[in-house]
């Protein structure tokens, strides 16, 4: 099978195996300082962490709905949060905030 970096549009598989999630998913502390700093929302931090870690693995950020439970289930262990809702995935992908906090993650991974 062709591997993730081998292909001209990565795309996210849709199993993953834990040992995945814990070293390309799982923030630096960095990472989640940078984003404690900036949002004060359990539930918007996550998202912000999910596609920070996602633009940096598949070089672009996709809709969050689309995101294999996995990733979003995983955000949450790290962060200690509850496990997001699938209508919130959907919300956030409708929101105006979706834009203002993937212009920010562009801006912080420059």
């Amino acid at each position: 099978m062709t591997q993730i970096h081998e292909t001209a549009y990565p795309v996210l598989p849709a199993e993953l195996e834990e040992a995945e999630l814990r070293t390309v998913y799982t923030p630096s502390a960095a990472e989640i300082r940078f984003v404690f700093g900036q949002f004060r929302q359990a539930p918007t931090r996550v998202l912000i962490l999910v596609q920070l870690k996602l633009l940096q693995r598949l070089g672009y950020m996709p809709v969050v709905s689309d995101v294999p439970p996995a990733i979003i289930d995983h955000m949450c262990a790290v962060l200690g949060a509850r496990p997001l809702p699938r209508t919130t995935l959907a919300r956030y992908d409708r929101s105006g905030s979706k834009s203002r906090h993937q212009k920010i993650l562009r801006e912080y991974v420059r």
